[in-house]
């Protein structure tokens, strides 16, 4: 029963569980659902589809069938008609507690797999600053960082998921700027009183350490993951580029618009409306 929501309930935090619950919907239903649409529609004369389609619908089969009665103390009605349509018989009241242990783990895949999303989630945050609608196929993105080439296999994935001709993986964050540490003001002014422009001020002069743990030590204080955010002092390089969680790995977009997407861009948009 090593999981977060069982920890969380373990230590009565129904909030950080109900959390949790929420975060882990969100990868369920924008991610993984959407991503496998074609998998779910796929047609039953091909053994290969068929089977992948199978294979679909019972990963999610066990992950509702799961998850409703991870969520059955939080939400008794609903996880319950959840459980009596897919499984019927007792109450879902009635089911023991799921144990994770028992259930597939593949702790490089999810590592993988939250790294895609990141990716992905980064790039549309750049698109979306430079109002490049999401059908308006782009040339190249360019992701840098260590240790990218166990993301190889991923390449296609992200680049239809961002709508770009090209995914490269690199190791030159240096090509596209500098990561600079801001410390939120209103969070760490309460927590260090006096110190607090000290902080401001190593932060400014780059004299910060990231940590293992994620926390980043500066001006002799440790601050902890919501009192700062990243940001990138970018290079004199064309396109635009954001940091993504960690200050070790960047995105960068070609911007970079020319006759031929633009025509693509309009295509899609026209197929779109006739759908």
């Amino acid at each position: 029963q090593n999981s977060p929501f069982g920890d969380a309930f373990d230590r009565y935090d129904l909030a950080m569980g109900c959390e949790h619950i929420a975060s882990f919907l969100d990868a369920l239903n924008n991610w993984y659902i959407r991503r496998s649409r074609s998998r779910f529609w796929a047609a039953d004369n091909d053994p290969r589809a068929l089977q992948s389609k199978q294979d679909a619908f019972d990963t999610l089969y066990t992950v509702l069938t799961t998850l409703s009665r991870v969520a059955a103390p939080m939400l008794p009605l609903l996880a319950d008609e959840i459980h009596d349509r897919l499984v019927g018989g007792d109450s879902v009241h009635l089911a023991s507690w799921p144990d994770s242990a028992e259930l597939p783990d593949d702790p490089e895949l999810v590592e993988d797999m939250d790294r895609v999303r990141e990716i992905c989630s980064s790039a549309l945050a750049v698109r979306d600053a430079e109002r490049l609608r999401i059908r308006l196929p782009l040339r190249t993105l360019t992701v840098a960082g260590p240790d990218l080439a166990r993301l190889d296999g991923y390449r296609d994935l992200i680049a239809e998921e961002l709508n770009v001709k090209n995914v490269v993986l690199t190791d030159d964050v240096g090509h596209f700027g500098s990561f600079v540490l801001r410390p939120i003001g209103a969070v760490v002014g309460p927590a260090l009183g006096g110190d607090t422009q000290e902080v401001m001020a190593g932060a400014r002069a780059g004299d910060w350490m990231l940590n293992d743990d994620g926390t980043v030590t500066v001006a002799e204080h440790t601050l902890t993951e919501d009192q700062f955010e990243f940001g990138l002092e970018a290079a004199d390089v064309e396109g635009a580029a954001q940091p993504l969680p960690g200050a070790r790995s960047v995105v960068h977009l070609d911007t970079d618009v020319d006759d031929e997407l633009r025509a693509e861009g309009r295509a899609r948009d026209l197929i779109r409306l006739v759908q």
